[in-house]
Parts: structure tokens; sequence; C-alpha cells
């Protein structure tokens, strides 16, 4: 009997793995449209293309565009990007480690560092004396203002109108709604939020002569606070980040309006709320080839977990000899999509058409979920797994590439001996990856993997079975 597996699909492990150990490396589900051959494909994740070496290293910042340029934070550089990808380094940092803060204005772009405060006029890099400056992590903008936190305390500070250089005592707010630390500013839509510990406070734009921001409430009130300050990523109208209460675990939250959702899912809250560390989990998103994701890393954990927002699906990144994916930060510049490495002082490009991290081998990988009958024997004749076939090099590494098929009977627990096959040499279009008489099992999963340096692509899934019992 020949039977569809129940093969293709994101990153769900359980807490038990005999009941779910799924998982998507590398590869992410992508729906297709009416009429294609499957519902949903897994394809290729983005390879990373080397530009160039900027800075001391590592990247400490994202990207942020500022009067036709991108910049960056590496080591103790700015970095300035152009649109033609070269790298310059125009000013120097008094601090060379942690997470800094970066956002543009309309006549400058600002740092901050937990240590100190800098503004770039795009000429000169300079860095505030002024002594009402508070110690600040993070930097926002806003009609003219920029607006930071101040570091161990409740209150959000703004800037003279379009003058980062200058800054008085009495120009802050503070968390209205609750007490809470404020850990970072962001601006969306219009209004400014203070993330906090526990709670997530929105501001509106009133113009009182007094303070010019007032809060919005009570419907511009979470009780949901930051975990990890640099997990707080922005994009279009919403927001992501780790998040926490004071009634449990940590979850993945989304804040799209006034409307706060829980975007993770019990699998990937277990496996996150089972590291060791969360507070320093960082976040990016990026929009490539008509996908937006979001990108959590847990550099002391060594994963990192991608949502797409077209699917509502997890997947995982990791890169070679690394538990985690590499980049660090991201930007874009004309249609270039930049990462800078969390190890070094390298930035690459995030290419579809690039299947190596800078030179190094991508493994990509899927484990499916298990398949079962009634926990009766089923005896496993014919697999076959549907690549998009033909894609090899003409020479080298790839040019006969293939796929790496075990399977485990205990749940993830043990694995069987590796089976090897080809997916096709290029222009092998019609070719088919099939693994032959591969014993029986009450419940088992499969796990295929390609490591070389082709596009993968897995369309389908098919199996060739006998069940005991069955008339």
């Amino acid at each position: 009997m020949r039977v569809k597996m129940p093969f293709i699909g994101d990153t769900a492990q359980s807490r038990v793995t005999s009941a779910n150990t799924q998982v998507s490396i590398n590869l992410y589900p992508k729906l297709e449209k009416a009429q294609s051959r499957n519902v949903i494909g897994l394809y290729s994740t983005p390879g990373l293309r080397s530009l160039f070496s900027a800075g001391l290293g590592p990247c400490r910042s994202q990207g942020v565009e500022f009067n036709g340029n991108l910049y960056f934070v590496s080591g103790n550089n700015l970095i300035k990007i152009t649109s033609n990808l070269v790298a310059t380094q125009v000013g120097t940092l008094t601090t060379t480690s942690g997470r800094c803060g970066i956002t543009a204005g309309r006549d400058y772009l600002m740092v901050v560092d937990g240590t100190n405060g800098y503004y770039f006029d795009g000429a000169a890099f300079t860095q505030i004396v002024d002594a009402d400056f508070p110690v600040a992590d993070y930097v926002a903008w806003l009609d003219g203002y920029f607006i930071v936190n101040s570091h161990g305390t409740d209150k959000w500070h703004i800037s003279a109108i379009d003058n980062p250089a200058s800054w008085a005592a009495l120009d802050f707010a503070q968390a209205e709604a609750r007490p809470d630390l404020i850990r970072r500013v962001e601006v969306l839509d219009g209004k400014v939020w203070a993330f906090g510990d526990l709670t997530t406070q929105a501001f509106w734009e009133s113009g009182n002569a007094a303070f010019p921001f007032d809060p919005i409430l009570p419907n511009g009130v979470f009780e949901w606070g930051l975990m990890a300050v640099d997990s707080l990523a922005k994009n279009e109208n919403s927001f992501m980040f780790l998040a926490k209460n004071e009634r449990g675990d940590a979850v993945v939250l989304l804040i799209s309006g006034l409307q706060a959702q829980v975007i993770s899912d019990r699998d990937l809250e277990w496996q996150i709320n089972s590291l060791a560390t969360l507070t320093d989990a960082q976040g990016f998103f990026y929009r490539q080839s008509g996908e937006t994701f979001y990108v959590l890393t847990f550099p002391a954990g060594g994963v990192t977990h991608v949502y797409d927002f077209a699917t509502g699906l997890w997947h995982t990144r990791r890169s070679s000899g690394l538990g985690r994916w590499r980049p660090a930060g991201y930007g874009i510049i004309g249609s270039t999509h930049i990462v800078g490495d969390y190890l070094s002082n390298k930035f690459y490009e995030l290419d579809f058409d690039t299947h190596t991290d800078n030179g190094e081998t991508i493994t990509r990988l899927r484990r499916g979920p298990v398949m079962s009958d009634k926990n009766n024997r089923i005896f496993f004749n014919r697999v076959e797994i549907l690549f998009e076939a033909g894609v090899g090099l003409i020479t080298g590494q790839g040019s006969d590439p293939q796929a790496m098929l075990r399977w485990s009977d205990d749940g993830g627990y043990t694995w069987s001996n590796e089976r090897w096959v080809s997916i096709g040499a290029i222009g092998e279009r019609r070719w088919r990856a099939v693994w032959n008489q591969l014993g029986w099992s009450l419940g088992r999963v499969f796990e295929v993997s390609i490591s070389d340096p082709v596009p993968v692509t897995i369309m389908d899934a098919y199996a060739d079975i006998e069940v005991d019992g069955e008339e």
C-alpha cells in the first residue's frame, strides 16, 4: 500500500520526544498556491555570502539607514556602509562589548552603549557630554525628539528638538500605570513604547507644554514585560519579543496596534524555558523574497528559532560547528540584506543563491513526526522523498548531491545506520530519491539531511508499507 507520509512541517519538539520530535533545521515550511503538488513544502534558508570585514567586531547593533547609508556598531567602531557596499569606520565608542542602541533622526544618527551616548551628523562623531544625559541602553526617535531609557530607573527621557547633544533634567516621563524599571524605549505608530520588566506602556504625543507625551490609559498598558531586552524587534506595524509576567514561563509575544498575542506554541515554550539562560536572547525582523521572519537567538543556549509570518510556523537555523545561527544584527541597503557576525568583524549578505555560510557547510535537516497505526507493526518496503532533483553542481562537492536518511523506532532516542542516495546530478530532473527495505516498526521517525552546497527543496514524501492485521 502506497501512502503519503506526514513528513513536511515545522520545528515542534515536545517535552516527550516519543510523542513528537519534529525538527526543520535550515529549511523553512512555505505554503504553496492552490493546485500545487502539495499544500506546503520545505525550502532552503539563505546562505551567507561574504561582503567585507569592518571595525574590530563583533557586531553589536542592528543596522540603521541614515542619509542613504547603512550603519552598524562593530566592536568599538561605528561603521558606514554605502549603497555600493563600501564599508568605512566613521566613529569610535569608548566601549568594546555589549549591545548598542542605534537610531536615525532627521539630521543626526545617535548611538548609546549602556555607558555613554554619541551622535553623528554625517561628518563628525561626537560623545554627548551634557550632565543631564542619563546612562542609556537604547534610543529611539519621534518627531524631532531622541528618546532614551534611564538605566536602572522607571524613567525615560527626551532630548531637545533635533538636538541629541542637549538634555534637560526634567524632560522625562515615568512608568505611569505601575512602578516598573524601564528597560527599553521604542517608537511605533506614532507612539512611544516603554518596556519594563513586567509591563509595557504606550504614550501618545499630546503636545503638552510641560512634557509633550502622555500615557494611553488603560488600553496602552500590557501586563507583559521584557524577559530579554535585546529580543525586542520592530516590524512595520508590530513588536515581537521574549516576554514575561508575574504568572509563569517566558513566551514569545506579538504586540500589534494595542493588542498583544502569544506567538510561541507550547512545544517551543517548553524548549525555550528548558534553557539555563533566557535574558541574553537577541531578536531581529527581516523580510526577503516575500517572507517576513523574526529571528530569535539564545547565545548561551546556542540555539536560533525563527518565526515565519506567512505560515505562523517556527523553524531552526544553525551555522556549521555552532548550535546557533551566526548573524547578530541585520540591516538592508538597496536590495542587499546585510548581517553582522556575532564572533568576528565580518559582514555577509543573506543570499538565497549562496548555499554555504561563507564557505562553511550548511546542513539542512528534516525530522518528521512519528508514523504509527494503532501500535500495529508497519513494514516499510520503500520510502521516497520528493526533492527538487537535478540541482547538482558542475564539478566538486555537490556535483552528485546526496541525501542521508536514518530513522528511529523509539521516538528519537536511538537511530539506525545512515543510508545515502543521490538526489540527482545537474540536469537529472526526473531523478527519484528512494530507499528500499527499511524494516518494521510500531512507531517510526524518519530524518533526512543534505550537506552539499546545493538548493534543497522537499515537496512531498511517500512510503510503500504493509500493516499487520490489515484485511
